[in-house]
């Protein structure tokens, strides 16, 4: 998807728009159906309207633009949440790995006139079904554990609702319950990768509550493992089986909710 913007919108104003949106909606008393809303913002280089001014055709925009604009500071942030869905093809096993659906809650925040992205990712254990060596049916628990925060940037395109994200997630592949044609590898419980794979997830993402979005594919390898074997050391056999590079992730979005999040349970 192109990077078309019908208005140019800087960076603070952007992050401020979307942040003070549901406070400007109730206060003029309009509905907000998109979850969202719509506040005008000045373009790249005007000065803000005074609010006290009215707009020049009388319709109250140019009020309404200025507001956003001089509410803009530094240090804004703006909460994000999203439900993640993941199919990843393995590429060991040429075979799909359908994930749980998971969730994404993190923040956008302006840093030297820069909106950037930090949160959280948790996606469930989820079963797998491989065929290894092209005749023997491998199933396995796999989990997906983040290492530090996701990180990234966001450019905001608040005329459009929408936001292009370019975000870096480091997680460790954990094993477990791991059979091999039916029989019981006994992996143990610290099965997993020696270091994170280190997967980027980058595209367009619809703001609009209950928007799907769907991202640009990632290519990632799996790390060699480590902790695998309870009664013999299985680290070989499982980074045989499992690591490698050239893995494919494809990613959905689901916009959960933008500024006004409810507090995780």
């Amino acid at each position: 998807m192109g990077r078309v913007r019908s208005r140019a919108v800087s960076t603070r104003a952007a992050a401020a728009a979307f942040a003070t949106v549901a406070l400007a909606c109730a206060a003029v008393g309009v509905a907000d159906t998109t979850g969202i809303g719509t506040i005008p913002v000045a373009a790249e280089g005007t000065p803000a309207s005074d609010p006290s001014a009215g707009s020049d055709d009388g319709t109250g925009e140019a009020e309404e633009s200025g507001v956003a604009a001089e509410q803009a500071n530094p240090g804004i942030e703006l909460e994000v949440s999203f439900d993640v869905d993941s199919v990843s093809r393995i590429a060991a096993f040429d075979s799909e790995l359908h994930l749980e659906r998971g969730r994404f809650d993190g923040v956008i925040y302006e840093e030297d006139g820069e909106n950037k992205l930090r949160g959280d990712l948790d996606i469930p254990a989820s079963d797998g079904y491989f065929v290894a060596f092209d005749f023997m049916p491998v199933t396995s628990t796999v989990e997906l554990l983040q290492h530090e925060e996701v990180t990234g940037t966001s450019e905001l395109d608040l005329v459009n609702q929408r936001a292009h994200v370019e975000m870096e997630a480091e997680l460790f592949v954990a094993l477990s319950d791991v059979r091999q044609d039916g029989i019981p590898l006994r992996v143990g419980d610290e099965c997993r990768t020696r270091v994170p794979a280190t997967i980027e997830i980058t595209g367009w993402v619809n703001l609009v509550e209950g928007a799907e979005s769907e991202m640009d594919q990632s290519v990632y390898a799996i790390p060699t493992f480590t902790g695998c074997g309870s009664a013999e050391d299985l680290d070989p056999l499982m980074t045989g089986l499992v690591a490698g590079e050239g893995n494919l992730l494809d990613t959905t979005l689901t916009t959960r909710c933008v500024a006004t999040c409810p507090v995780r349970e």
